[in-house]
């Protein structure tokens, strides 16, 4: 499901779990753990995420294997789930690694907070954000909101979250969502490129600029918000219709 290649001073993290890298609890836990060893290792300077499957990036958390016929078991599920979103939210931001997403096609719900937390992020025209928790009664309480709002401004934040709108690619970019938008048979080509021109500038300034940077990105699990919206009768409603209806 996630295969990792080494590029010399750069680590490739690549999810492949057909048909659409939809993140259940096991997949996450695997990608926070290997993250957790990436960190650790002085000898890694960034860090590329892409994803092997054409078209999509991720279609964010795995509803399907969050949903119970005990509704209590839902809840729990869940938030255990947008938990673990929240440690690889934060571990990206605070890691002294650089991080780069690489993406082509849909990037959806908790895929996009991993994605914003990402220092920089290039993408083909084909790619598109879309936040359904509108839709389904779910809460991006995995810090994503406060990643959104901080990279892309409030008014653009309410807009990406609020509405349950696809933000297709030029509109991303206007947003700040987006770095940079190349071709896509040569993205993944300059993705790697760029990071290992990183890699030959001073580590502990890039590392120390980052941390700064990112220092006031406050992204606390929101506890009481996340219990709000997953205790709600609304919620269980929207999301087994959600699911009958994806």
């Amino acid at each position: 499901m996630i295969h990792l290649y080494r590029e010399g001073k750069l680590v490739v993290i690549e999810f492949s779990k057909y048909p659409i890298n939809s993140m259940d609890l096991q997949f996450l836990k695997e990608f926070y753990y290997l993250l957790l060893k990436i960190d650790q290792n002085p000898n890694i300077f960034g860090v590329v995420l892409r994803s092997k499957i054409n078209n999509i990036f991720s279609s964010g958390l795995d509803l399907r294997s969050i949903n119970s016929s005990y509704i209590q078991v839902t809840r729990i599920n869940l938030v255990r789930t947008v938990r673990m979103v929240q440690k690889i939210v934060k571990l990206i931001l605070t890691s002294n690694k650089i991080f780069l997403a690489s993406i082509s096609g849909a990037v959806i719900g908790s895929a996009v907070s991993i994605v914003m937390a990402c220092d920089f992020r290039f993408a083909s025209a084909a790619t598109w954000f879309w936040i359904p928790d509108p839709q389904y009664g779910g809460l991006l309480a995995d810090g994503g909101l406060e990643v959104i709002k901080k990279v892309c401004g409030i008014e653009n934040a309410r807009k990406i979250c609020l509405t349950n709108e696809r933000i297709i690619c030029q509109t991303a970019k206007e947003m700040n969502m987006i770095s940079t938008i190349f071709r896509e048979e040569v993205l993944n080509e300059h993705s790697l490129s760029f990071l290992h021109k990183l890699s030959t500038y001073s580590k502990q300034t890039l590392v120390n600029t980052k941390n700064l940077i990112n220092n006031s990105i406050h992204v606390h699990f929101k506890i009481k918000h996340i219990v709000k919206v997953v205790f709600s009768k609304e919620m269980t409603e929207r999301l087994n219709r959600y699911i009958r209806s994806n």
